[in-house]
């Protein structure tokens, strides 16, 4: 698990070409070169795209390493942000800013097979796995590295970097890892998510992939969940559609699947669902048990920023969160950023402007420099 399969390289782009794309405000310290490896994570491949620092001399322990993993793309294989420049505007938050940057395409996601939504373990393997493929990558590259990590996210990527907290002392006790931190992390607490079933609006996407890609990974057929009559519609949207396109006159999976409940989810799923009664839907009532985020065993500091305009994890349920784990005697950090929503808080592309992305990147690497 780690093991590099292939490697290719983007190109190195220069402060004066990136300034060219970057939104007023950003302020980048350095250009960067762009690779990919493709990497082993439990008989799948992942990918990994890395920002290496250029315009600036190594740090003298070497360059730190911060994993930024992605926020939900879509379910399609097509849609990994590795495909496009989305994986680099991810890993650029701290390849423009003297460390390495790394974003990894989870399984499934520009690679073979379906993609495990929101499935904490995959997620957790993949990215842990993909800080082991980052460094052999810099060991054959002989790039000079302080070998300290730190991890980071926003929304599905907040998910992942929780649940590579849970599994780091069991599953990579090898990595020094300093430091996690999302931005509005997807939490899967069920009663958060059972009031909006029969509200009409776009967050119904959201609960069509979960219910898609969770029952192809847990093994269960998709019959009664969606509405019949748009069923075979449905499912071809969710396989071959993605929440962004760069073309922007395309289809997206939000303008095909659309807004209305009763005309996405049968009846019978949006009572059952809407009743937190989810024993006819075993792919539903699995996902939701093993993938909420619950109290671990905590080995670095965890900071979660949240904005207090954010729509699609509201402060709320965020603030649950944090109770839920504060109460297992974990040991959380909290900051809300006033005036951000849901994608301009941390974490997200660098040619979007971050309200928080300067204090969040200070804070991680306070933690990877002591």
């Amino acid at each position: 698990n780690g093991c590099i399969q292939a490697v290719e390289y983007f190109g190195a782009y220069d402060t004066v070409t990136l300034n060219e794309v970057i939104p007023l405000g950003v302020n980048i310290l350095n250009g960067y070169s762009v690779w990919q490896v493709t990497y082993v994570t439990h008989n799948r491949q992942a990918r990994a795209t890395i920002t290496l620092p250029f315009e600036t001399n190594p740090p003298e322990n070497g360059y730190h390493i911060v994993l930024n993993n992605p926020l939900t793309v879509g379910f399609a294989s097509r849609c990994a942000s590795g495909s496009s420049a989305g994986a680099a505007g991810l890993a650029a938050q701290f390849g423009a800013y003297g460390m390495i940057g790394v974003s990894v395409d989870y399984p499934g996601l520009g690679t073979e097979g379906s993609h495990p939504y929101l499935v904490a373990q995959s997620e957790a393997m993949s990215t842990l796995d993909g800080a082991r493929a980052t460094l052999e990558f810099m060991e054959h590259a002989n790039v000079p590295i302080s070998n300290r990590l730190a991890f980071a996210g926003l929304s599905q990527g907040g998910h992942a970097t929780l649940s590579a907290a849970a599994m780091h002392a069991e599953y990579a006790p090898e990595l020094d890892i300093r430091a996690f931190a999302a931005a509005a992390p997807s939490n899967l607490f069920l009663e958060q998510w059972t009031p909006y079933i029969e509200t009409d609006g776009y967050h119904l996407t959201f609960y069509a992939l979960i219910a898609y890609a969770w029952s192809l990974h847990y093994g269960y057929e998709t019959g009664g969940i969606f509405y019949e009559t748009r069923r075979t519609e449905i499912e071809n949207a969710i396989s071959t559609l993605c929440l962004f396109e760069e073309d922007e006159t395309a289809a997206t999976l939000w303008d095909a699947l659309g807004t209305v409940a009763n005309e996405i989810f049968s009846v019978e799923f949006i009572e059952s669902f809407s009743a937190g009664n989810l024993e006819s839907f075993p792919a539903l009532e699995t996902g939701f048990e093993q993938n909420r985020v619950v109290p671990f065993n905590q080995t670095a500091p965890i900071k979660i920023y949240q904005g207090t305009w954010d729509y699609t994890v509201p402060p709320e349920a965020t603030q649950s969160m944090i109770e839920s784990l504060r109460s297992g005697g974990m040991d959380i950090l909290y900051e809300e950023i006033p005036l951000s929503g849901h994608l301009n808080t941390a974490f997200g592309y660098i040619i979007t402007y971050q309200l928080a992305a300067e204090s969040s990147r200070n804070w991680l690497k306070g933690q990877l420099d002591l």
